[in-house]
Order: C-alpha cells, then sequence, then structure tokens
C-alpha cells in the first residue's frame, strides 16, 4: 500500500487502490448474483474446441491463459466491463416494467395509469439492442416480486425474439461477447437472436414468431455512441451512418409489429441541448405510428443501486390502450445502500493499481499548500519511521 505523508503535520494517510471487479460491476447494474455466476462461467481447458478459444482470445493470449490457468472464462474478463457499461440497470427497467404491467391502484380523476396484465398469459417481449438483456432480467425481477405478493395475479414473460449484433466485432456472431452472455443466461432463446437490426425482414417475424398487435412490449436500447459525452457527439440524424442512427430502424420493427408497449433507454444527453431536435423528431416519428409518449431522466441511485447513472427512458403507450390514462412514473425511493455493500471482501492482486500509478493518481489531487511525500509499504508506519521519511525527502 501507499502511505501518503504530510509533511507539515506528519501524519500519515494510507491507500491500496483497484479497480472494480466483473462481479462488482454487474451488481452495479443491479445484476443478482446467481445471473453474475452465469455470466462469469469457465471452462476446463480441455472442453475448448473447434477453434473457439482463438475466435474468443487470439492466440497470444489464449497461449497465456493456458500458462497461469486450468479454468478459463467464456467470455474474456476485460469484456464484462463493457457488456456491463453498456447495459441497463435492472432495478430501474423493474420498477417501470411494474407500473406499466402491475401498477398500484391509485384513486383519483379517472386519468390514473390503471392496465394491468392478466396473469393467464405471460408478457410477450421482443428486445433490440439487447445485450445481455438486463430487460428479460428485470422481468424475472418482477415476477419474483408478483409471486412473493399474495394478493396478486401470477406473473409470467415469454422472450418472443431478441436482436444483438456488433458491427466492429470480427468475430461470428454466436461468439460476440454480448450475444454469448445472452446465451448464457436464457440458453432456452439462443435461437432466437434476429441479428443485426438494421437488416430485419420484419414480414418474416411478423406473423410467424407473433401476430400484428399481439406483441405486449417492444424495448429498443441503441447505441448511444455518438450522442454521449464521451463518444463521437456524430449525432443520430437519419440516414447518417452513424451508430446512433441505428435508432431509426426502429420504426420499421414498430410498423409491423404494432406492439401494445415501447420502452426506449439511452444516455441523459438524448435530450440535452445538442440531440434533443433529433429526440423530439423520434418522439413525433413514434406518435405518428400510433402512441402516446411519456419520457423522464431516471437515476439509478433513487432505485437502490449505488451508481449515480442518469439515463432516458420513455414509454410509449399505443393509443387503444387504456385511452383516457395518463402513464405515471415509479416513485423514486431513498437510497439504502453504498458501493461498500457490493465490493467482495477479497479480490486478487491484478485488480490492484501498482504503486507508481497510485502515487500518480494521488499527486494529481494534491493541495498546492499541503506538501506530501510517498511512501511504498507493507503496514502503518510507526511515529519515526514517518519523521525519517519527511527528513529525508527532498
Amino acid at each position: 500500500m501507499i502511505a501518503q505523508i504530510d509533511k507539515t503535520t506528519k501524519r500519515a494517510r494510507y491507500y491500496d487502490v483497484r479497480r472494480l471487479t466483473p462481479r462488482e460491476v454487474y451488481r452495479l447494474m443491479g445484476v443478482d448474483d446467481d445471473d453474475i455466476d452465469q455470466l462469469l462461467t469457465t471452462r476446463l481447458r480441455g472442453e475448448w474446441q473447434d477453434g473457439d478459444e482463438l475466435l474468443l482470445f487470439g492466440a497470444d493470449e489464449w497461449n497465456d491463459l493456458l500458462a497461469s490457468e486450468t479454468e478459463v472464462p467464456v467470455i474474456p474478463m476485460g469484456e464484462h466491463y463493457k457488456l456491463a457499461g453498456n447495459s441497463i440497470v435492472v432495478n430501474v427497467l423493474a420498477a417501470i416494467f411494474r407500473q406499466i404491467f402491475r401498477p398500484a391502484v391509485m384513486n383519483g380523476d379517472g386519468r390514473s395509469w390503471n392496465y394491468r396484465h392478466p396473469g393467464t398469459r405471460p408478457i410477450s417481449i421482443i428486445t433490440l439492442c439487447a445485450g445481455y438483456d438486463s430487460q428479460c432480467l428485470a422481468l424475472t425481477k418482477l415476477c419474483h416480486q408478483v409471486a412473493d405478493d399474495p394478493t396478486e395475479q401470477p406473473l409470467s414473460y415469454k422472450l418472443v425474439a431478441w436482436s444483438e449484433f456488433d458491427p466492429e466485432s470480427t468475430r461470428p456472431l454466436k461468439r460476440q461477447p454480448a450475444v454469448l452472455a445472452h446465451n448464457l443466461l436464457f440458453p432456452d432463446a439462443e435461437d432466437k437472436n434476429l441479428g443485426d437490426m438494421t437488416k430485419i425482414d420484419w414480414s418474416k417475424v411478423v406473423p410467424s414468431k407473433v401476430k400484428r398487435g399481439q406483441l405486449d412490449l417492444l424495448t429498443y436500447s441503441t447505441p448511444c455512441t455518438d450522442i454521449s459525452k464521451a463518444g463521437k457527439q456524430a449525432g443520430l440524424a437519419k440516414d447518417s451512418g452513424t451508430r446512433s442512427s441505428i435508432l431509426w430502424h426502429t420504426e420499421q420493427a414498430i410498423q409491423a409489429l404494432q406492439p401494445k408497449f415501447l420502452l426506449q433507454e439511452n444516455v441523459a444527453e438524448l435530450a440535452g441541448r445538442k440531440a434533443r431536435p433529433y429526440f423530439n423528431e423520434w418522439l413525433q416519428t413514434v406518435e405518428r405510428l400510433g402512441y402516446r409518449n411519456y419520457w423522464a431522466v431516471l437515476n439509478a441511485k433513487k432505485f437502490g443501486v449505488p451508481q449515480n447513472r442518469d439515463r432516458v427512458f420513455c414509454v410509449s403507450v399505443r393509443n387503444d390502450i387504456c385511452p383516457d390514462a395518463v402513464f405515471s412514473w415509479p416513485s423514486p425511493s431513498d437510497l439504502r445502500r453504498v458501493v461498500f455493500d457490493i465490493i467482495e471482501p477479497e479480490c486478487d492482486r491484478r485488480y490492484f493499481l501498482e504503486p507508481e500509478q497510485v502515487i500518480a493518481f494521488l499527486r494529481r489531487r494534491e493541495h498546492p499548500d499541503r506538501p506530501q511525500c510517498y511512501h511504498i509499504c507493507t503496514r502503518k508506519l510507526t511515529p519515526q519511521e514517518i519523521h525519517d521519511i519527511v527528513l529525508n525527502h527532498p
């Protein structure tokens, strides 16, 4: 660890800095530990076959793994950070789905949201840009919550189809990390991936997989690459060819499927000054297709997850569904968990920064009027050791 010593007061503070593990990152996205176990599935070295290992890891990385590990992760460990970062917080989705399908009974002027999905049939859903499908994890969570309530009818869901494809990947579709992750979590839906959503022939989906107008929910979480502050900010104008302009292909799906509900999710910048004209244009498009829109910016920390994560959500309701009612968003709640609650008690040293990296990190945050010095140590220093270090520090 690193001792940061204040030269004036001769007091030391101790630091050991590491990045979050994949398990901790998934916990921050509201994923249950049982599902995380599936995402972190490993195979014994002898179980790999047909060149799968080279498609995923490359020859050099694979040889390094063989030299040090008896079990190899199905998904390369580094990919989990991207998978989690590109997904949606499960708790937020579960709260939205409850509000759509099983809202609390409300008294009022008759305009309160009062749709209730019957317990006699499953909620049918198609997810576009699904990733590992936080949407289905959220529906699973909701079904469990309803099952624990003796006053509620049972609730279930059916994943009719999903679309996941990374155009920048050189791997075959079934070996792309997001697809692998989805198949680990939902193996029964492995053959339901429609692939690249820009190339889906929806006339073959309707009515072979679902009849027009019968689908309960279509979700679309199209790429934020050209909207996010951390991205290229190239915009999402229709036919512009940017990654984020994939959004407009959702129009074909809506026209063909005519779902009862739509759910859009994207970064908060979608409603910001730069992207707002495109967002407004999209909302008008959805309205012309026969829907009324309700959108809001929701933060994950208001739904039980210790992460300050703002996202835009838009629920679109087909005009014949509860035509006189107004959809209302789930109420936020006080955060009762902190990051410490998701931290593992022990983790591998590979997640810790090197001492030089920690010192560089701390130096960037030094107060100019409080001179500091640093010392690499394996235990807390005695007052005499601190005195000697300061004395000998230039």
